[in-house]
């Protein structure tokens, strides 16, 4: 049984350009994703599918593994493009999708919600925030939920600490983020 953790980070964002490697405190936010699932021990393989050769680079240099898939215009979504991976590599057992704007996310996180997942059985565990609001940082189901299409409307919902959740979408997104970001690392040394 493998466990894998999906980054997708297409090219493209139109709201934010260059969103999945723009700078957050001196590193490609896509790197907190990446270190995150590191940091969790849970994951076999972390791979980042992308479109775009800067997003891979980047992912390879901060010790992702790299798939590189044709372009989209951002109407496929994260359950389809982690479908796509699973069914390449003929994964069987665990997925972790991990989104490339999470820089909140820590390993504890991931571990939390994992260990809620084998207790519940269920197809997915997905986080939830502030008022069961979607935090956009990761979910977590079996590699046959993706294979067959399972909605995530079927998950077991897991709380996350309300002062990590927050969804990078609007360039007031990424301003809140780097608020709250800086909130919770008082003290430590961050470039900007």
């Amino acid at each position: 049984m493998t466990r894998i953790a999906i980054i997708p980070a297409r090219s493209g964002s139109v709201r934010i350009p260059n969103k999945n490697i723009r700078p957050f405190f001196g590193k490609p936010i896509i790197a907190y994703s990446i270190k995150a699932a590191q940091d969790s021990g849970l994951f076999d393989v972390i791979l980042v599918s992308t479109d775009d050769m800067q997003i891979a680079d980047i992912a390879l240099e901060h010790g992702a593994e790299v798939m590189l898939r044709a372009p989209d215009d951002g109407t496929r979504g994260t359950q389809e493009v982690a479908k796509e991976v699973i069914d390449a590599m003929d994964i069987v057992g665990m997925c972790g999708v991990v989104y490339a704007t999470a820089p909140m996310l820590t390993g504890r996180t991931l571990c939390d919600a994992f260990e809620l997942w084998q207790k519940v059985n269920a197809p997915y565990v997905v986080p939830v925030g502030h008022w069961l609001s979607d935090p956009g940082q990761f979910y977590i189901g079996w590699s046959w939920a993706f294979k067959t299409g399972v909605s995530l409307i079927r998950s077991q919902l897991f709380q996350i600490d309300p002062r990590t959740a927050i969804d990078i979408n609007t360039e007031a997104d990424w301003l809140e983020a780097e608020r709250m970001y800086a909130e919770l690392h008082q003290g430590e040394n961050h470039d900007r």
